[in-house]
């Protein structure tokens, strides 16, 4: 699968962990185009308009809400992004192995989960199958 880098796309973490926005950043590597910002709120009710506002204000972000340490209030809140604004640019990432938590991220409205610890080419292959998504049909 083709793994080059993505034009202007914009990585919000959302999350109250910084460890895990280091660890999204290297996952990321040094492809050109992916930048990595953490959200100024973390993965809670709470967090609903910044959320709301990051994708109204930059349509090639993508939102990866933290579910590590609270998956009830991140997947609420990924189910209330949701509700607010349709979108595939919403990520979950969590720890393998729990397959309740990947199934209530997809029907909370997650268009991806990732496990941790991430890996590059995984995050990789996530971003450009939601860009696969968003592209126009060909006439």
């Amino acid at each position: 699968m083709k793994t080059t880098p993505m034009s202007n796309t914009e990585l919000i973490v959302v999350t109250d962990r910084i460890p895990l926005v280091t660890e999204v950043a290297q996952a990321v590597g040094d492809p050109q185009g992916i930048v990595v910002k953490p959200l100024s709120a973390g993965p809670r009710m709470g967090s609903l308009n910044h959320c709301l506002a990051a994708l109204e204000a930059n349509p090639g972000c993508v939102l990866l809400v933290d579910a590590e340490t609270d998956a009830n209030a991140a997947l609420g809140l990924v189910q209330s992004i949701f509700e607010h604004k349709p979108t595939p640019r919403i990520f979950v990432v969590g720890r393998t192995g729990d397959l309740d938590l990947i199934l209530r991220a997809q029907r909370a409205g997650a268009s991806e989960f990732l496990t941790l610890p991430l890996d590059h080419k995984l995050l990789l292959e996530a971003l450009h199958r939601l860009s696969r998504r968003l592209a126009p049909e060909a006439p």
